[in-house]
Parts: C-alpha cells; sequence; structure tokens
C-alpha cells in the first residue's frame, strides 16, 4: 500500500513524510519504472529513467512534423551552409535553409534537391562567373534567370517547391 505523504517542518526545512497513519514509503514497490507510464497511476512516482524514456519518444530533436499551430517564443536559428563550387551544384535544403555560393568558375549545372514544401536562401558571390543552367523545371518569378551581381556583391535569390514546381525569386544584391 503506498504511503500518505504530508507537508512537514523539519530542521527549518519543508518536506514532504510518510504520516503516522501512512505507513512507510517502499522505493521497490511504490516507484515505477515503466517506460511508456501505461499505469498512469495516481499515487506512484516514475523513476528518472522512466520520466526520461518517455520523454524521449515524445519530442523529437531533429526532425518530425508539427501539425495544427505552433508558436515560437524566441529565435529559430537556421543552419547556414557553404556550397562547394563545382561544375555541378545540388542544391538540397537538407544542408541548411541559407546557403553561400562562391563562384570560382562558370557553374555548368544546378540541380534541385528540394523537395515539397522546401526552400532555400542563395546567396551568390559570382566575382565575373555565371551560371549556365539552372534546373531545366525551373520557373521564375519575372520569367527569367537573374543576371548574378559582379564583384563582391552578393545575389540574393529564393528558391521553394511546391508538389512540383520548383521556384526562384530575385530577393535582390547586396553590396
Amino acid at each position: 500500500m503506498p504511503a500518505t505523504m504530508e507537508h512537514t517542518l523539519v530542521d527549518g526545512r519543508w518536506r514532504w513524510q510518510p504520516t503516522s497513519s501512512g505507513g512507510s514509503y517502499d522505493i521497490a514497490t511504490d516507484r515505477l519504472d515503466e517506460d511508456d507510464m501505461s499505469s498512469d497511476s495516481a499515487t506512484k512516482v516514475p523513476s528518472q529513467q522512466s520520466v526520461k524514456a518517455y520523454a524521449d519518444t515524445k519530442a523529437s530533436l531533429t526532425g518530425g512534423t508539427f501539425t495544427g499551430s505552433v508558436t515560437f517564443e524566441d529565435a529559430i536559428n537556421e543552419n547556414v551552409f557553404a556550397i562547394t563550387d563545382g561544375a555541378s551544384v545540388t542544391i538540397d535544403p537538407d544542408n541548411g535553409t541559407v546557403q553561400t555560393w562562391e563562384l570560382t568558375g562558370t557553374s555548368d549545372t544546378v540541380a534541385d534537391g528540394l523537395t515539397a514544401g522546401q526552400s532555400v536562401l542563395l546567396l551568390i558571390t559570382a566575382g565575373s562567373n555565371t551560371i549556365d543552367n539552372w534546373p531545366g523545371s525551373m520557373k521564375w518569378i519575372g520569367g527569367s534567370a537573374p543576371t548574378l551581381a559582379t564583384g563582391t556583391d552578393i545575389t540574393c535569390i529564393e528558391l521553394w517547391k511546391d508538389s512540383s514546381n520548383l521556384f526562384g525569386a530575385h530577393v535582390g544584391n547586396a553590396s
């Protein structure tokens, strides 16, 4: 039988202690060790390990899907990823939702690595270099790919994908 507890002042501190008529607390029988909290007990406390195991199954720190309304009360920190320049580059939001790209030569092809619902802010420092081929399915707001800024200026492009279309918008140039 679980112990009945009372809040008592002991040695100048408030403590929970068994009442004189409530019997004693036995950690072996009055503590739960169940990772799924299936007993839903109102009289027994779970072990620390059980609380952690239960919480770990409820809130993933990576991946996952939110449904319904979500409120964030602090900053959302996005990963910034530096693309390694090459003749062919795949833009993949899993690397980071903000991606920097310093062109060291003419890039022949940009490959689409986005899936439906993903977006990337692409910050391109082109110097005097160009990108020859954006993905064929690309739909540019305004009708065509932007001319990249020259020198050390940065061309800012937002990419996003709906169910099947990849969109691009020239946000502007930063100097």
